[in-house]
């Protein structure tokens, strides 16, 4: 088709290019279409993780700003970690100030945090001279994707979205230091992208990333013919690196708080092998690729499965991956936009990748910072459809984008009640111990207890191993004034766990006020007993 020949801007085109091209725009678009996704979720309770993160978190409700920054996130709860998230802390600690447990404050801050993530996400594309309208399409699927879900709706997820924020601008004053000619202006672009850096490093562990998203981020550069590899750009990535290495060694030693390097207790095949973790990894690459594209079955828990071998069907599929990746790496010079987008994807997941024995093998979530390697590739997949001069990309791109919209907006409509948010993970996870149990906690604290009592027998019913639900089934029936329902499950509390504390003060409580003395004076000596072991253990 010769030039004359080539049909004009479709209508679609012309609206995409006429907001890509301010700014202001397009952040106006993103707050719009941000809030409409999540509009559902900002009357959503604090639930799960959220309560010891803020609610029963006295380094949170008291402000305790020096707690906040020398210790784990959990320790305000009376649990060691190594979870070491102080900014969210204290945003969470600010936040609890001034609204309490008033749960739209938090949400609208997650929201507000993503939704300045997709704005720089688009500044960053623009930056990499990828076009603006092809960026603007890429940052809204990063806004809108439904994947993004579980780090924004969830309020605990808030450092995900945080460590972005920090690491997106770290990289752009990064990048606008290497524009620069003057010095001293250079140098001032240059020390806040440290300063970013080191934010960062208070926010979330995996901060370390920034090192290698740097180096691709470079190579990029240079192998587009848009920067060359001077002393400065060796020594600016150096420094980037220096301070990657030296958090490293804090997190290893000063930021350590149980003495060990993984984030699970105990051993077993997966935490004993660092080549089983990294099967597991290659094994679960594919799942990954399946939330991505078809973002249909989400949910909070997945399948704890341990790979040891990789010569299994999901193995096959990452080693495939692994291989498509490899190939890209090998002729970067001849794809380096598929070498960029994908070296930022890996990049970013590579602290989960299990050299560090890890409590899951894949989540959501984690999902958040290697989006944008995925979103690179679609603004280059844009890009070239527009010079090619498609018919009807443009109108296809905002039906993509209109449908992710809509399963975002009806899995935020999960979040938005924890009852309908347990009972859709089970749909798709099938019937799980911890959810059924969370539920049934949460349906107490609402007055719910006949729905209660149902979820913790069905629980029982499936497995009576654990002695949390005949704990939680207990207290439901001290409430309801049937002792003798009450103490039947604190006895098989304790038969199935002699020092489960909670179950041994209830059923202590419970013979109290029934008048047995002497009984609740045994189990005040036992509780004694395992209080001095626990702390002579710490």
């Amino acid at each position: 088709m010769t030039e004359a020949q080539q049909p004009g801007p479709t209508a679609a085109e012309t609206a995409l290019d006429a907001i890509s091209s301010s700014t202001l725009r397009v952040f106006a678009l993103q707050s719009v279409l941000g809030f409409v996704a999540y509009a559902v979720v900002l009357g959503g309770p604090l639930f799960f993780d959220d309560k010891q993160f803020i609610v029963w978190n006295e380094h949170v409700t008291s402000f305790d700003v020096g707690e906040i920054y020398t210790s784990s996130v959990t320790k305000g709860v009376g649990i060691q970690s190594n979870t070491y998230r102080p900014n969210q802390q204290i945003i969470y600690a600010t936040l609890y100030k001034f609204f309490g447990t008033s749960p739209a404050p938090y949400h609208l801050v997650s929201l507000a945090v993503h939704v300045t993530n997709a704005l720089l996400v688009f500044l960053l594309l623009v930056a990499l001279s990828l076009g603006r309208t092809g960026s603007l399409v890429a940052s809204l699927v990063f806004l809108l994707h439904p994947v993004q879900t579980q780090a924004v709706s969830y309020v605990s997820g808030l450092a995900g979205p945080l460590l972005l924020l920090t690491l997106l601008g770290s990289v752009l004053c990064w990048l606008k230091s290497l524009e620069v000619d003057n010095t001293r202006e250079r140098a001032g672009y240059l020390a806040l992208s440290l300063v970013l850096c080191i934010d960062a490093a208070f926010t979330k562990s995996n901060v370390v990333i920034i090192l290698p998203v740097m180096i691709v981020v470079a190579a990029y550069l240079v192998l587009t013919g848009q920067k060359k590899w001077t002393p400065y750009l060796t020594l600016s990535v150096a420094l980037i690196g220096v301070f990657a290495l030296g958090f490293m060694s804090l997190k290893l030693t000063v930021l350590n708080f149980t003495g060990t390097t993984g984030m699970v207790e105990g051993y077993n095949v997966y935490t004993d092998s660092l080549v089983v973790r990294l099967t597991t990894f290659v094994s679960v690459l594919h799942r990954y690729l399946e939330l991505i594209v078809w973002p249909a079955a989400l949910s909070y828990s997945k399948p704890k499965i341990i790979y040891a071998s990789i010569l299994t069907l999901h193995g096959a599929l990452g080693v495939a991956i692994v291989g498509a990746a490899g190939f890209v790496l090998v002729r970067a010079k001849q794809y380096p936009l598929a070498f960029l987008g994908c070296g930022w994807f890996f990049a970013a997941l590579a602290p989960f990748s299990g050299v560090i024995p890890l409590p899951s093998m894949y989540l959501e979530h984690w999902l958040y910072t290697p989006m944008v390697g995925v979103v690179i590739l679609v603004a280059g997949l844009y890009r070239t459809l527009a010079e090619e001069r498609r018919s009807g990309f443009a109108i296809v791109a905002i039906g993509i984008l209109l449908l992710l919209m809509v399963r975002t907006g009806v899995r935020n409509y999960e979040w938005a009640n924890p009852e309908r948010f347990y009972l859709a993970d089970m749909k798709v996870t099938g019937v799980s111990m911890q959810m059924l149990n969370n539920l049934a906690l949460y349906l107490t604290e609402i007055g719910e207890t006949d729905k209660a009592i149902k979820a913790l027998e069905a629980l029982i019913a499936a497995t009576d191993t654990s002695p949390e639900p005949r704990d939680n089934l207990a207290r439901i029936y001290v409430d309801l004034g049937e002792p003798q329902k009450a103490k039947t499950n604190f006895l098989r509390a304790l038969e199935i766990d002699a020092f489960h504390l909670n179950a041994l003060m209830g059923l202590r409580s419970l013979y109290d006020s029934q008048g047995e003395i002497g009984e609740a004076m045994k189990l005040d000596q036992r509780i004694r007993a395992i209080e001095r072991e626990e702390n002579l253990s710490r």
